[in-house]
């Protein structure tokens, strides 16, 4: 893999919580904490905020413009966004993260990476939700693509899907090389809930990071031991 850049999709109008991006966990916002976790993966070579041409959007590039590069774009066609990455960096790979999920693990991004690498897998994803078994808890979840699969799912794709991005994998199979990140069991926890849709996710969201001190680059290990630890912040999905 000659280059991967991470492309960190978020905006502020969320439907559910509203400028969700900017609320603050401990003393930074949240989308500083996707950015700084995943800028601290040393197999991925750049990172780069992904959102839309929307005024409100404004206030989320000045709140990361020093941090990290920016791209805008449609806010619907999610899927345009990310081929406007592919040519902007000439990327081989994109590692695909949501900014709803403050606790993913630069250690599991670089396990993603060296998987897709040793398999030569054109698709691969960390298992992190509740329908997988084993999992990782929802809020670690990544995928890696190569531009020819993304390719592959600009063709396949339907209107609807231009949203979703990666949708189309699930439905074709038989049309990517796909490998999958499992967690250990001891660490397989699905019924969890660790990105943030909601006033109660993120209220779940600063209880945990509160216990987890000043560190923003703290593990999945950490961060499930405390949840053991805390029965009423282990909320599902």
């Amino acid at each position: 893999m000659s280059r991967i850049v991470a492309g960190i999709q978020s905006r502020m109008g969320s439907t559910r919580l509203p400028g969700k991006a900017l609320m603050p966990i401990a003393d930074s916002p949240l989308i500083h904490w996707v950015i700084e976790r995943v800028k601290a993966a040393q197999k991925v070579d750049q990172v780069w905020l992904l959102t839309t041409t929307n005024p409100e959007d404004d206030r989320l590039i000045e709140a990361v413009i020093d941090t990290v590069s920016v791209l805008r774009g449609d806010a619907q066609d999610v899927a345009s966004r990310y081929q406007a990455l592919f040519e902007k960096t000439g990327a081989s790979h994109i590692l695909r993260v949501t900014g709803d999920c403050p606790f993913i693990d630069a250690a599991l991004i670089n396990a993603l990476v060296e998987l897709a690498q040793t398999t030569q897998a054109d698709y691969a994803h960390i298992l992190a939700q509740a329908y997988y078994n084993p999992s990782y808890p929802n809020g670690f979840n990544a995928e890696l693509f190569s531009h020819a699969a993304f390719q592959t799912m600009l063709r396949l794709n339907t209107p609807a899907d231009r949203e979703h991005v990666t949708a189309v994998v699930d439905r074709y199979p038989e049309q990517f090389t796909i490998v999958r990140l499992a967690p250990p069991g001891e660490l397989s926890r699905p019924q969890w809930k660790l990105s943030v849709d909601t006033a109660e996710d993120l209220d779940r969201v600063r209880s945990i990071a509160a216990a987890l001190g000043q560190s923003q680059q703290s593990t999945v290990q950490q961060i499930i031991a405390i949840l053991d630890d805390h029965p009423a912040w282990q909320a599902g999905t």
